[in-house]
């Protein structure tokens, strides 16, 4: 009974997506950051298109029948509806729908946010067409105003439940950009609610196999993998499920549920909120250094190759182990990507070379950071598949940071050059991605440490640079929707924007 037992928020993306289904589109992404609400939405719209009519399938991992499987389910000459997790880990999947699909599948993509704007334009060139996407990050109005009642029914106001609607709807919206996410973190912060989550870790570390379990098992959720029973055997090399005591313990229980055949995280947000406790940031780094040497002599199994390029993402680790807020955690990453540099799943793969270089970029490492940069470079030249537009991208945010940190007056032009150079390829066939023109926002740095040294011709090499980018924003600008016009793009323009409105003014007056 929803009405007696609130628990869901109905979004208002749910009745838009479906009448565009009804119009004819064929292909939705969905994204999100992690624990703003991509999951239930999922689960939301899977029951609508089912009272439509539609057969859903969720895709959940390979088996050796999923090539066979997609061909069938295409072939259904009724409405069907394909729902694709994750979906940055799965394009081969996708290509593979797209030999088959006839009018009547839809496919449904969903991501995260930060990976969604990395991977989008690479999902467009496999579809052949811009599919349409929806952002849950932010809650509109009507669904703040949900949030606020369900908050109420269950008692989650602590200290602010006496605050009328009004004043928390204006909190919700002010403090926390309306995300849900944020929301339930700051929730948790309770020192009651930390106290409990706490309880359920600590009284395992006496037996190492549960607790590692437990903890590799929450890292998945934030990692962007799921697993079932098998796998975390396999993954940890341990026959802890024979013992029933691990799974049935009922501390646990509330975090984890056990009742499938694939172990699911009940919830992304308790997850993170169980491992921001700083403690556990060694164990965690521990225990998937072992689990990536395990799997590295099975990483030509798909879902094996997925966990292990989940695992040595830098964002995704830094993330699990809270790096913003422990700085010592940036040198447990180093010494995870050290510990497997000389692994076959690494030693010759630049996406592993790029993030262990953006590790060291991480702690203003750059002599190092340089020299994986140049290996990320060459391994990515030996192959046919490797788009090195991230490297382009984080390699010349590197150029500039050393050079902002360690340059002088006689470094810093050529170094500038060389990264304009890379931001603001004319050829460049990725002229609707943000990441150059986000990396550029440094621009403003290096005006401020440098500008003022420079001889009148740098100054107007740099000052034609800002130009460039301010065009490269125009022609960004008219081929992207505005929906999809990322914040970084606009933050750039006001910067270079100000420093040549401030110049010309000098010239101005000079005159």
């Amino acid at each position: 009974d929803s009405t007696k037992f609130p628990y869901y928020i109905k979004r208002e993306e749910f009745a838009d997506i479906l009448e565009k289904i009804k119009g004819g589109l064929s292909t939705i992404c969905i994204h999100s950051d992690l624990g703003n609400g991509k999951t239930l939405f999922l689960a939301g719209l899977s029951l609508y298109l089912k009272q439509l009519g539609y057969e859903v399938f969720n895709f959940k991992k390979y088996y050796d029948i999923t090539d066979e499987e997609i061909e069938r389910i295409c072939s259904i000459e009724s409405k069907h509806a394909i729902i694709i997790d994750s979906y940055s880990s799965h394009l081969d999947l996708i290509k593979r729908i797209q030999l088959f699909r006839t009018p009547n599948t839809i496919v449904i993509c969903s991501e995260r946010t930060l990976i969604h704007d990395t991977v989008y334009y690479t999902l467009e060139e496999i579809l052949r067409h811009s599919p349409q996407s929806w952002d849950l990050n932010e809650l509109n109005n009507s669904e703040v105003i949900t949030l606020i009642d369900l908050f109420n029914h269950y008692g989650l106001w602590g200290s602010d439940a006496s605050f009328s609607r009004e004043r928390k709807r204006l909190e919700i919206i002010n403090k926390f950009r309306g995300s849900i996410r944020l929301i339930l973190l700051d929730l948790l912060k309770s020192p009651d609610i930390r106290n409990r989550l706490n309880s359920i870790i600590e009284p395992l570390k006496d037996n190492k196999p549960f607790y590692h379990a437990a903890l590799f098992i929450i890292s998945s959720n934030i990692l962007g993998f799921e697993l079932d029973l098998d796998e975390v055997v396999f993954c940890l090399d341990s026959e802890l499920f024979n013992n029933p005591t691990f799974y049935n313990n009922s501390r646990l229980k509330e975090i984890i549920d056990f009742d499938s055949r694939n172990i699911k995280v009940r919830s992304s947000i308790i997850a993170e909120a169980v491992l921001s406790n700083n403690e556990y940031a060694i164990d965690l780094i521990n225990i998937l250094t072992k689990v990536v040497k395990r799997l590295d002599n099975h990483r030509y199994n798909k879902n094996i190759y997925n966990i292990l390029r989940n695992i040595v993402s830098h964002s995704r680790l830094s993330k699990l182990i809270n790096a913003t807020e422990n700085k010592d955690a940036f040198k447990l990453v180093i010494q995870f990507f050290e510990e497997i540099k000389n692994l076959q799943y690494c030693k010759t793969n630049p996406f592993f070379w790029l993030q262990y270089a953006i590790a060291r970029l991480s702690i203003r490492d750059y002599k190092i950071a340089d020299k994986y940069f140049e290996t990320a470079y060459s391994y990515a030249s030996d192959s046919d598949t490797f788009d090195t537009f991230q490297i382009d991208n984080h390699y010349a945010r590197h150029i500039l940071e050393n050079e902002i940190f360690n340059g002088d007056k006689d470094t810093c032009m050529p170094r500038f050059v060389k990264a304009h150079e890379i931001l603001s390829n004319r050829i460049d066939k990725n002229k609707n991605r943000h990441y150059p023109i986000k990396v550029a926002k440094n621009y403003a740095r290096f005006y401020e440490h440098f500008y003022n040294k420079l001889q009148d011709h740098d100054k107007n090499v740099f000052l034609v640079s800002c130009q460039e980018i301010i065009n490269r924003i125009d022609s960004y600008k008219k081929i992207t929707p505005d929906f999809r016009i990322h914040p970084a793009v606009l933050e750039c323009e006001n910067l270079l924007s100000d420093i040549l409105i401030k110049e010309r003014q000098k010239d101005l007056f000079k005159k």
